[in-house]
């Protein structure tokens, strides 16, 4: 599996001086503005981006239909992509550990902080990829889009609306609960994108017969 891994990151080289560039420049901004969840957030959402364009490559080579001629099992192609979200998110939150290392961000701030963070990773890696392997890269950006609209939408509607909500969590209670979710969320993401590729490599076997 380690080599599909290896695979994805040798397709995404050529991006990654821009990604290096986007990285660089929004830890600046977050650094000058003293707001390291700033830069957590963009992190986040870099994980699963990578993840999308890794498999937009794929799509765009034909690479399930070769790599299906290859002794490689269906669940290393899809655990990998879920690798290197994974890894991806660790490598962010690396460099939002030094961000905050260096604007000396009090402990117990920092870790409800990479809490969440590392949830939102994670949550979207669990939505995302079973839809991607489903229905393809351009649904999944527009699910990924969702993950992140629909939130923020709600928050500034209920904020408006003023309603008698006296519900209160620290950022270390609610980066808890969303890490706890997010667990508990892996496995049957795994399930569904396995079952997910599945029917697409059916698809795929019977179009061929029919061309036949």
């Amino acid at each position: 599996m380690m080599s599909l891994v290896y695979k994805d990151f040798m397709n995404l080289r050529v991006q990654a001086k821009l990604y290096a560039l986007i990285i660089a420049v929004w830890t600046v901004v977050a650094g000058m503005e003293k707001n390291p969840s700033f830069l957590g957030g963009v992190l986040s959402i870099f994980s699963i981006l990578i993840a999308i364009t890794s498999c937009a490559y794929d799509e765009r080579a034909g690479w399930d239909k070769y790599a299906l001629t290859m002794p490689i099992g269906k669940r290393e192609l899809v655990l990998s992509k879920y690798v290197v979200s994974f890894l991806i998110l660790g490598v962010g939150m690396l460099v939002f550990t030094g961000l905050n290392l260096y604007l000396q961000t009090e402990p117990m701030e920092f870790l409800g902080q990479i809490g969440i963070f590392v949830a939102l990773g994670l949550l979207a890696a669990d939505i995302v990829l079973p839809i991607i392997f489903r229905f393809g890269t351009e649904k999944g950006r527009t699910f990924l889009m969702l993950i992140f609209l629909v939130p923020a939408v709600l928050g500034l509607v209920l904020g408006e609306l003023e309603l008698p909500l006296k519900v209160t969590l620290t950022e270390m209670e609610l980066s808890i609960g969303m890490l706890g979710v997010g667990i508990l969320l892996l496995p049957l993401s795994m399930w569904m994108s396995f079952r997910m590729y599945g029917r697409r490599d059916m698809r795929s076997n019977e179009n061929r017969k029919n061309s036949i």
